[in-house]
Protein backbone atom coordinates (compact mmCIF):
# COMPACT_ATOMS: atom_id res chain seq x y z
CA UNK A 1 0.00 0.00 0.00
CA UNK A 2 1.39 3.38 -0.98
CA UNK A 3 1.51 6.49 1.22
CA UNK A 4 -1.03 8.12 -1.08
CA UNK A 5 -3.46 5.23 -0.51
CA UNK A 6 -3.43 6.11 3.19
CA UNK A 7 -4.24 9.78 2.55
CA UNK A 8 -6.86 9.67 -0.24
CA UNK A 9 -9.63 8.10 1.92
CA UNK A 10 -9.33 11.04 4.35
CA UNK A 11 -10.24 13.57 1.62
CA UNK A 12 -13.48 14.71 0.01
CA UNK A 13 -14.27 14.94 -3.71
CA UNK A 14 -11.13 13.10 -4.81
CA UNK A 15 -10.62 13.02 -8.57
CA UNK A 16 -7.88 11.77 -10.82
CA UNK A 17 -6.05 14.77 -12.29
CA UNK A 18 -3.13 14.26 -14.64
CA UNK A 19 -0.54 12.04 -12.96
CA UNK A 20 -2.03 12.68 -9.51
CA UNK A 21 -5.27 13.67 -7.85
CA UNK A 22 -7.25 16.73 -6.83
CA UNK A 23 -9.47 17.01 -3.76
CA UNK A 24 -11.05 19.51 -1.43
CA UNK A 25 -8.43 20.86 0.95
CA UNK A 26 -9.21 19.78 4.52
CA UNK A 27 -7.41 22.82 5.97
CA UNK A 28 -10.02 25.35 4.83
CA UNK A 29 -13.65 25.46 3.75
CA UNK A 30 -13.24 24.31 0.19
CA UNK A 31 -16.12 24.12 -2.28
CA UNK A 32 -13.86 23.34 -5.24
CA UNK A 33 -10.95 20.93 -5.32
CA UNK A 34 -7.97 23.17 -4.58
CA UNK A 35 -5.65 20.47 -3.21
CA UNK A 36 -3.27 18.74 -5.60
CA UNK A 37 -1.72 15.39 -4.63
CA UNK A 38 0.99 13.46 -6.44
CA UNK A 39 3.10 10.48 -5.50
CA UNK A 40 6.69 10.52 -6.75
CA UNK A 41 8.51 7.47 -8.07
CA UNK A 42 10.36 7.08 -4.77
CA UNK A 43 7.09 7.02 -2.79
CA UNK A 44 6.92 10.61 -1.48
CA UNK A 45 3.54 12.32 -1.47
CA UNK A 46 3.52 15.93 -2.68
CA UNK A 47 0.64 18.14 -1.54
CA UNK A 48 -0.16 21.67 -2.73
CA UNK A 49 -3.17 23.80 -1.84
CA UNK A 50 -3.83 26.41 -4.52
CA UNK A 51 -5.72 28.49 -1.93
CA UNK A 52 -2.45 28.88 -0.02
CA UNK A 53 -2.78 26.52 2.95
CA UNK A 54 0.56 25.45 4.42
CA UNK A 55 1.66 21.83 4.34
CA UNK A 56 1.49 21.78 8.15
CA UNK A 57 -2.14 23.01 8.12
CA UNK A 58 -3.02 20.30 5.60
CA UNK A 59 -1.32 17.47 7.48
CA UNK A 60 -2.83 18.66 10.79
CA UNK A 61 -6.32 18.71 9.23
CA UNK A 62 -5.75 15.21 7.85
CA UNK A 63 -4.59 13.97 11.26
CA UNK A 64 -1.23 12.85 9.93
CA UNK A 65 2.34 13.94 10.49
CA UNK A 66 4.72 15.31 7.89
CA UNK A 67 6.66 12.04 8.04
CA UNK A 68 3.56 10.19 6.80
CA UNK A 69 4.17 11.80 3.40
CA UNK A 70 7.44 9.92 3.01
CA UNK A 71 8.09 6.19 2.55
CA UNK A 72 9.41 4.24 5.48
CA UNK A 73 13.16 4.30 5.56
CA UNK A 74 14.76 0.91 5.57
CA UNK A 75 18.08 0.67 7.29
CA UNK A 76 20.81 -1.48 5.85
CA UNK A 77 20.95 -4.86 7.51
CA UNK A 78 24.67 -5.52 7.28
CA UNK A 79 27.78 -3.42 7.82
CA UNK A 80 28.69 -4.00 4.16
CA UNK A 81 25.35 -2.57 2.99
CA UNK A 82 25.76 0.45 5.28
CA UNK A 83 29.26 0.98 3.86
CA UNK A 84 27.89 0.80 0.30
CA UNK A 85 25.24 3.40 1.23
CA UNK A 86 27.90 5.70 2.72
CA UNK A 87 30.01 5.38 -0.45
CA UNK A 88 26.98 6.09 -2.65
CA UNK A 89 26.12 9.18 -0.58
CA UNK A 90 29.71 10.38 -0.79
CA UNK A 91 29.75 9.89 -4.55
CA UNK A 92 26.55 11.93 -4.77
CA UNK A 93 28.26 14.74 -2.85
CA UNK A 94 31.24 14.53 -5.19
CA UNK A 95 29.00 14.74 -8.25
CA UNK A 96 27.23 17.79 -6.84
CA UNK A 97 30.57 19.42 -5.96
CA UNK A 98 31.93 18.79 -9.45
CA UNK A 99 28.80 20.32 -11.01
CA UNK A 100 29.23 23.42 -8.84
CA UNK A 101 32.91 23.59 -9.80
CA UNK A 102 32.01 23.50 -13.48
CA UNK A 103 29.70 26.48 -13.10
CA UNK A 104 32.01 28.48 -10.86
CA UNK A 105 34.95 27.87 -13.18
CA UNK A 106 32.95 29.60 -15.90
CA UNK A 107 32.42 32.59 -13.59
CA UNK A 108 36.16 32.81 -12.89
CA UNK A 109 36.99 32.56 -16.61
CA UNK A 110 34.52 35.31 -17.45
CA UNK A 111 35.95 37.54 -14.72
CA UNK A 112 39.47 36.97 -16.02
CA UNK A 113 38.40 38.04 -19.53
CA UNK A 114 36.65 41.11 -18.15
CA UNK A 115 39.70 42.15 -16.12
CA UNK A 116 41.73 42.14 -19.31
CA UNK A 117 39.52 44.88 -20.76
CA UNK A 118 38.39 46.89 -17.72
CA UNK A 119 38.18 46.77 -13.91
CA UNK A 120 35.41 44.61 -12.46
CA UNK A 121 32.27 46.28 -11.12
CA UNK A 122 31.38 45.86 -7.43
CA UNK A 123 28.67 43.36 -8.45
CA UNK A 124 31.17 41.37 -10.50
CA UNK A 125 33.66 41.40 -7.61
CA UNK A 126 30.95 40.16 -5.23
CA UNK A 127 30.03 37.34 -7.63
CA UNK A 128 33.69 36.41 -7.98
CA UNK A 129 33.97 36.27 -4.18
CA UNK A 130 30.90 33.96 -4.13
CA UNK A 131 32.61 31.73 -6.69
CA UNK A 132 35.71 31.59 -4.53
CA UNK A 133 33.66 30.52 -1.47
CA UNK A 134 31.76 27.88 -3.44
CA UNK A 135 34.95 26.48 -4.93
CA UNK A 136 36.45 26.31 -1.44
CA UNK A 137 33.38 24.42 -0.15
CA UNK A 138 33.69 21.99 -3.06
CA UNK A 139 37.33 21.44 -2.16
CA UNK A 140 36.22 20.59 1.39
CA UNK A 141 33.68 18.06 0.09
CA UNK A 142 36.08 16.48 -2.37
CA UNK A 143 39.08 16.41 -0.03
CA UNK A 144 37.15 15.66 3.15
CA UNK A 145 38.55 18.67 5.05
Amino acid sequence: MSRLDLILPRLNRVRKAGTGYSACCPAHTDKTASLSLTETQDGRVLLHCFAGCSIHAITDALGISLSDLFPLRESAATPEERQRQRIAARQGQWTAALNVLAGETLVVRMAARMVASAPLSPEDLARLADAERRIDRCREVLCGN
